[in-house]
C-alpha cells in the first residue's frame, strides 16, 4: 500500500470512531479466544439439535405424515378472488396487501386500489373470463 492509501484508511477509521464509537473499527478476532470458540460451537450444536427435533416431529393427517413445523406455518396459498392455488412467492406480497394473487391484482386492482380497498370485487362472470384467459 502507498502512504496515501494508509492515510485514507486512518481518516476513515477516525470518522467511524467519531460517528459509531470504538467498536466500529475493532477487529472481531481481537477478543476471540479458545473458550469463546467452544461456546460458539456448543451454541451451533444446540441450534442444530433444536431444528432437527422440530423437523422430525411428525403428525399423521388423513394418512399422510406431516412435520409439526409445516402445520404451524400459516400461509394462505389460495386466492380468495379467483380461488386458484399459488406456489409463487410473488403472490405473497399481493395476498398480504390486497388479499388477491398477482394475476388478480393485474386484472382487477392495478390503478384501482382505492376502489378495491373500499370493498369492490369483480362479479363471477368477470372472474371466470379472466381465469379462462389465463389458461390459454
Amino acid at each position: 500500500m502507498t502512504k496515501i492509501d494508509l492515510d485514507q484508511i486512518a481518516h476513515l477509521e477516525k470518522l467511524f470512531v467519531e460517528e459509531y464509537g470504538d467498536q466500529s473499527i475493532k477487529d472481531f478476532r481481537a477478543e476471540w479466544n479458545p473458550g469463546r470458540e467452544e461456546d460458539y460451537l456448543e451454541q451451533l450444536k444446540r441450534q442444530t439439535r433444536r431444528q432437527d427435533t422440530a423437523e422430525t416431529k411428525k403428525v399423521e393427517i388423513s394418512g399422510v405424515l406431516i412435520t409439526e413445523r409445516t402445520i404451524e406455518r400459516k400461509s394462505d396459498r389460495v386466492c380468495p378472488v379467483c380461488e386458484t392455488y399459488s406456489f409463487s412467492r410473488r403472490d405473497d406480497l399481493f395476498m398480504n396487501r390486497f388479499s388477491c394473487c398477482y394475476e388478480c391484482h393485474v386484472e382487477f386492482v392495478d390503478k384501482r386500489e382505492e376502489r378495491w380497498t373500499n370493498g369492490w370485487r369483480p362479479d363471477e362472470d368477470r372472474i371466470k373470463s379472466a381465469i379462462k384467459r389465463r389458461k390459454r
